[in-house]
């Protein structure tokens, strides 16, 4: 009998609350076979597709890739193998605009040859890809760094990636932080400026968020005990791609995003000011190998000019540019940084 391509065995997924997003899920998919994973928003589809590169862990079960179980694979390697093809255009374009172009197009300028690796999955793929050698340069966001690789929110970034010979630099100037949005229209009707005004309609206001930030300390629980809201709907979980639909569309009335999304504009939607900062910080960043200039000897002078090239409001634009017009994203960068 043949190994299955991807095989779940009684695979499940557990937000901390205990709430379950799969459960107990028993499934083989055979080398070429094509499946559809069918269901509401929230259902769980997109966590069942993660599951199969780690970029999800199960609870409990196991999910195997060619006969091997996840926690036996190199998850480097694996990832490099599984490919999406997406129902909609990536879900942060501004990782496309300056990990894949913007500091290509600066490393080729300096005359490097240049290789880019598009869609690695995330932070913790590049951070270990970056310190095996496997790559020489991506963007990464202070807070992810701060809280995810060193899990230590008052570490000094830069000496903490100096140990393992990366250097941390230069800030490009904008914060990818969270953001509170709602409509444009609910905003001026409610006069809804700060996320503070949100405690006048905390009885009917109708959250909608992805799911890690209804559960995470630094997310929906957090923002509701620094801001003393009340707000008495249940949030809706959906996959994170969806919530900006959804608020235009009028089925949730509050979202989490992120400050430098470019849809909220067009979408005729309103960010709240997070006036108490309740949300850390994730200013952008690029971190490179310390040996980068013996491969390309003017390398780190290059990618030194992005430095504070770009604020909030500038990548809002290009992230629409590329997002909403779905303009070239090379092309876009190239005239956005002139």
């Amino acid at each position: 009998m043949s190994v299955p391509a991807v095989a779940y065995r009684d695979g499940t997924v557990t937000v901390p609350s205990g709430a379950a997003i799969l459960d107990r899920i028993t499934l083989t998919i055979a080398a070429g076979e094509r499946i559809a994973f069918l269901g509401r928003s929230g259902a769980g589809k997109t966590t069942a597709l993660k599951t199969t590169n780690g970029l999800v862990t199960p609870s409990a079960g196991v999910v195997e890739v060619e006969g091997t179980p996840l926690a036996q694979q190199d998850l480097v390697t694996l990832r490099r193998r599984i490919g999406y093809v997406m129902q909609q255009p990536a879900l942060f374009p501004h990782r496309t605009v300056f990990d894949n172009v913007a500091t290509a197009q600066k490393l080729e300028g300096a005359g490097c040859k240049v290789e880019r690796r598009l869609n690695m999955g995330g932070t913790f793929v590049c951070d270990s890809a970056i310190r095996s050698g496997a790559i020489d340069a991506y963007v990464e966001y202070s807070g992810t760094a701060l809280s995810a690789i060193l899990k230590n929110p008052s570490a000094d970034v830069r000496s903490e990636y100096a140990k393992p010979g990366l250097r941390w630099s230069p800030r490009l100037g904008f914060n990818n932080t969270f953001a509170m949005i709602v409509r444009k229209a609910d905003a001026e009707r409610d006069r809804l400026r700060k996320v503070s005004d949100l405690a006048r309609v905390a009885s009917k206001i109708r959250p909608g968020f992805g799911y890690e930030f209804t559960e995470r300390p630094d997310g929906w629980p957090g923002l509701q005990k620094a801001y003393g809201l009340a707000v008495t709907t249940t949030p809706r979980t959906m996959d994170l791609g969806l919530t900006y639909k959804a608020l235009a569309a009028g089925e949730v009335d509050l979202i989490a995003g992120n400050s430098i999304d470019g849809v909220s504009e067009p979408l005729q939607l309103t960010i709240l000011e997070d006036h108490r900062h309740d949300f850390p910080q994730y200013d952008a960043v690029v971190v490179t190998r310390t040996d980068l200039d013996q491969r390309c000897q003017r390398a780190t002078i290059a990618l030194e000019s992005l430095r504070g090239t770009i604020d909030d409001a500038k990548m809002r634009r290009l992230d629409y540019e590329v997002d909403g017009k779905k303009h070239e994203a090379a092309e876009v960068v190239r005239e956005g940084l002139r």
